[in-house]
């Protein structure tokens, strides 16, 4: 009886996956998880009881590590304003697939600690690529794969993992070691909603607000994602971001004065030099969803608006379209995909799936049609009680052929949402009352893949 030989990989690159904020799960000196929690124990008593345990300690600021991250999201992750983060399970898989299906050691995922700056983790994944490229190469000369010094580095990025990409290869001269970067909603020039995150004047009566704020206030690594292009309207015009407006809304000075030098250090306002492969790298974005794009603020307080300047440029409703990729200004070599997707489930999206499978064997492919693209306004949380309401939005001008669902995730118990009316170029639909807990909503379109994102229902406490 033959057995069949092992396929040769399609590629003799070694791949690293990196996720986003909330991306990796963290657990404490005696291995209990503190982050990445089956979603049926996402509570209002977890939120309150949990989330402290979160903030990084002096000593932590330090240098001295309490939590350790240990590998990267196998279950769903909610946080306010921050939204919801799907598993990055199917990436995986299919990078996996893709790229190596017999030669699991070639793809590797890089956990980090998601609280700690850009600059810290970048330190780290230096370290783990060098180690892993190493070990990959040792197999390729091994088992005759091909010529070793052929194999570099592919990276895979979500959200903030790109920044820590970036760092690793701007100031840390990974750069050497690189084949290419994929990155998926990495907010290069920042996010609103991190800043929205830190703001007092946000506050929400559904969950207990304080120990949310005092986790992000007290983590360096949320300073890293504030936004730095114009965003602030001030009555005269559009302006940028200051460290006086983040300490204004409550904000630690030092923290916001180091982010900011460390996004210098990325140099992203100019164009990369030739050869470098951020000149040719892959930037998926997501896009037609309501994005916060700028921001009023008024002693303290803010109000958030989805435009810039009166335009509305959308986004992924956590990064703006134009935050989404490097040197928004320049003439690009860049391969810029744009996928009708929230920023939590570009890591599941088919589209945004296939992109990476392509560019990992080297296929050319042209970006996805946009032929029934929606947008999705779903709000990341409501009241027990309260039937939810979304609107759905589409390119064809037909949001009314849509259709909605909702998934609770602790029992997989589905509902299918009906059709309200019609409100201008918006359709609304609306759920039954859903139980407690957290909630997959799926807007379809007839796109590959749903728009789709977490939705918390509070627990109904007094």
């Amino acid at each position: 009886m033959s057995v069949a030989k092992p396929t040769k990989p399609t590629t003799l690159n070694a791949v690293i996956v990196l996720p986003g904020i909330m991306g990796s799960e963290l657990e404490d000196e005696t291995g209990t998880l503190v982050w990445g929690l089956n979603p049926r124990l996402w509570a209002r008593d977890w939120l309150t009881d949990a989330l402290p345990k979160l903030r990084p300690t002096e000593e932590e600021l330090a240098g001295k590590p309490r939590l350790r991250p240990t590998r990267l999201l196998r279950a769903p992750a909610w946080l306010p304003v921050l939204r919801g983060l799907e598993p990055y399970t199917e990436m995986l898989r299919r990078a996996q697939a893709a790229a190596h299906p017999d030669h699991p050691g070639a793809v590797a995922e890089f956990p980090y600690d998601w609280r700690m700056p850009i600059n810290h983790n970048a330190k780290l994944l230096v370290r783990f690529a060098t180690r892993h490229l190493e070990n990959w190469r040792a197999v390729v000369k091994r088992e005759n794969l091909g010529d070793k010094t052929e194999s570099r580095l592919v990276i895979i990025a979500h959200s903030m993992g790109g920044l820590i990409a970036r760092y690793a290869c701007r100031v840390l001269e990974l750069d050497a070691e690189l084949a290419d970067v994929i990155t998926l909603g990495t907010p290069f020039f920042g996010s609103l909603n991190a800043l929205e995150t830190m703001a007092s004047g946000t506050a929400r009566v559904l969950l207990p607000r304080d120990p949310v704020r005092e986790l992000v206030l007290g983590c360096p690594g949320v300073y890293d994602l504030l936004p730095r292009y114009r965003c602030v309207a001030d009555g005269a015009g559009i302006r940028s971001l200051t460290v006086d407006d983040v300490t204004a809304i409550g904000g630690c000075r030092k923290f916001a004065v180091d982010a900011a030098a460390r996004w210098e250090e990325l140099e992203l306002t100019h164009p990369d030099p030739k050869g470098s492969v951020w000149r040719n790298m892959c930037a998926i974005l997501g896009w037609r969803q309501p994005t916060w794009q700028s921001v009023v603020i008024d002693a303290g307080s803010c109000q958030f608006l989805a435009s810039l300047d009166g335009k509305d440029e959308s986004g992924d409703s956590t990064v703006y379209e134009g935050a989404a990729s490097p040197m928004p200004a320049s003439p690009r070599e860049i391969n810029t995909v744009a996928v009708a997707q929230k920023h939590g489930a570009l890591m599941r999206d088919e589209a945004a799936l296939t992109q990476v499978e392509h560019r990992l064997v080297g296929t050319i492919t042209g970006p996805p049609m946009g032929a029934g693209e929606i947008g999705a306004d779903i709000p990341d949380l409501i009241p027990a009680g309260t039937p939810p309401v979304i609107a759905v939005t589409a390119t064809d001008g037909e949001p009314g052929h849509a259709h909605v669902s909702s998934t609770e995730l602790s029992t997989g118990q589905f509902t299918r949402w009906h059709f309200l009316r019609r409100e201008g170029d918006r359709a609304l639909f609306i759920g039954r009352v859903l139980p407690a807990g957290l909630h997959r909503v799926e807007a379809h379109g007839g796109t590959a893949s749903p728009v789709s994102d977490l939705m918390m229902v509070s627990e109904d406490k007094p």
